[in-house]
């Protein structure tokens, strides 16, 4: 994703998403969280906006997987 501020940045680059600064992206309070799509209205549907976790037997079956740390 690349947010911009006047003109869309040329040449585009494939795979990533522009958006303007103040027409289809906003920032929360000025700064901070960034606000798609302001005026859609969006509703939470439990039977598909809830992430489950991965079952315990399914992380040791997969060797590649492996826990990451942050700082």
């Amino acid at each position: 994703m690349h947010i911009y501020t006047g003109e869309k940045p040329k040449p585009a680059v494939a795979g990533v998403q522009y958006f303007k600064l103040g027409t289809e992206i906003e920032l929360e309070n000025g700064a901070g969280n960034v606000l798609i799509n302001r005026t859609t209205t969006k509703t939470f549907r439990e039977d598909r906006d809830y992430l489950q976790p991965i079952p315990i037997q399914e992380r040791q079956n997969n060797k590649t997987c492996r826990r990451t740390r942050n700082g």
